[in-house]
């Protein structure tokens, strides 16, 4: 009973933010100036948000939508004002039994394609998404097995997805996954760093032929931080060059930033924070006082 009451008091929730400043601001390491969405909702949260489209007056998002009375999260388009940024519609676009989250896009001959993580269901799927009719469609297997936020990319000339794996999903392991005869990812390279930060942040974006990684910083926790880093590859050898590393600069989700995407012209992060950030943060301070 006291573990339960202890897990809801410190429970942690999540929330979305856009970035003023330019992507070539955030990478050259000028301090983060972040608008936070609005919204009055007491039962859920959102994160992972990666961007579907932008308009005169709207930002669309893709998210994870956790709801609170299920305890799991499926995935979502929301509309949000763009001057205000206020929250005006959340729609449901992915519902499974199993934990959804990372909804990464692709967009390809006028199609949209997302391939949300669900580690849970033991696959990566690659879902067919019409956006008018917001209907979805499963499309093919991606890769069999357990990955942690995979992200294509084929910005090094080939098709390739960057994940990670089981038990490493937090740590130091970046897997990197090439189609096979199969027609499925499978790993095929293994990036090691001496730290806890292969595990992906958000889709890689370049700046004036540059190509950067977002990654997650997860030495001290889960989603702790983001680290930028410059991406080449030659003749066949990798190099991932850190430039950037940041955390959150909201007083009231402290814990952690670990999502960066960037969109016509917009910059979209996340933060968490507790759920009860006074009670939270006092018996967390508390326990690890007796550790």
């Amino acid at each position: 009973m006291f573990k339960n009451i202890y897990r809801k008091l410190t429970d942690r929730r999540w929330t979305i933010g856009f970035v003023g400043n330019s992507l070539e601001g955030v990478v050259s390491g000028d301090s983060l100036c972040v608008n936070w969405l609005k919204h009055n909702y007491n039962d859920r949260w959102f994160a992972d948000p990666f961007i579907l489209d932008v308009d005169d007056k709207f930002i669309y998002l893709l998210v994870e939508e956790y709801y609170m009375p299920i305890s799991r999260a499926y995935i979502s388009r929301l509309t949000i004002k763009k001057n205000t940024y206020e929250l005006v519609k959340t729609e449901p676009v992915l519902k499974l039994q199993t934990h959804l989250s990372y909804p990464a896009i692709i967009m390809r001959d006028g199609n949209v394609y997302i391939y949300p993580e669900s580690g849970k269901s033991g696959k990566l799927m690659l879902y067919k998404y019409d956006v008018d009719k917001n209907i979805i469609v499963e499309e093919r297997l991606l890769i069999d097995g357990n990955v942690g936020d995979a992200t294509y990319t084929d910005a090094f000339g080939e098709d390739l997805l960057f994940c990670t794996f089981p038990p490493k999903y937090n740590e130091d392991e970046l897997h990197i996954c090439r189609k096979g005869e199969d027609g499925l990812f499978h790993s095929s390279e293994i990036i090691r760093f001496d730290e806890s930060i292969a595990r992906m942040a958000g889709d890689f974006f370049q700046i004036n032929g540059t190509i950067y990684r977002p990654a997650q910083d997860c030495n001290k926790s889960y989603g702790n931080g983001t680290v930028i880093q410059e991406v080449s590859n030659n003749n066949g050898q990798w190099e991932f060059k850190e430039v950037r590393r940041y955390y959150s600069p909201n007083k009231k989700y402290p814990l952690g930033i670990h999502t960066l995407n960037s969109y016509k012209g917009v910059t979209v992060v996340d933060a968490v924070g507790y759920w009860h950030p006074i009670i939270g943060k006092a018996l967390v301070g508390f326990r690890q006082l007796f550790r």
